[in-house]
């Protein structure tokens, strides 16, 4: 009995390497999984603290959408402050005179991107209201005859 303990005792580092190389081969296996979920879950954080952590003022997100669309003279372009509701979370809205063609769909493509990389945006620097909303407009009216 004691020589066959005594065997045994002399087999278990052999028998921890296995079970070292087994554990690592199952981790090895699960690894791709967890850095997946790891990925999805940092991404589902950076989300929801993207608003507090670089929120755009309303007037960069009006000089981004001009700068996008290049409007045509005297076409005006309103940001408005909107109150955000549980769906959209949104605390704004973009409003367009009347743009054709090109300018157009480059206004509704930017909007839709922004809307989806901005939904908060910081009115306290927006002094202009429209009733008790916040409003900033775009009228350019250079070189109009």
């Amino acid at each position: 009995m004691v020589q066959r303990i005594a065997a045994n005792i002399a087999k278990l580092p052999e028998l921890s390497r296995k079970a070292r190389r087994l554990q690592s081969r199952a981790q090895a296996r699960l690894r791709p999984e967890s850095q997946r979920r790891l990925a999805v879950y940092a991404a589902s954080i950076d989300r929801r603290n993207r608003t507090a952590l670089a929120m755009k003022t309303a007037e960069e997100l009006l000089a981004e959408l001009i700068e996008h669309v290049r409007p045509p003279k005297e076409c005006p372009i309103k940001l408005k402050e909107w109150p955000a509701n549980h769906i959209t979370l949104r605390n704004w809205i973009a409003i367009r005179g009347d743009l054709v063609g090109p300018e157009r769909e480059r206004y509704d493509k930017k909007v839709t991107q922004l809307r989806r990389t901005d939904p908060q945006v910081d009115w306290s620097n927006v002094n202009s209201r429209e009733g008790s909303r916040r409003v900033i407009l775009f009228l350019d009216q250079d070189s109009v005859d």
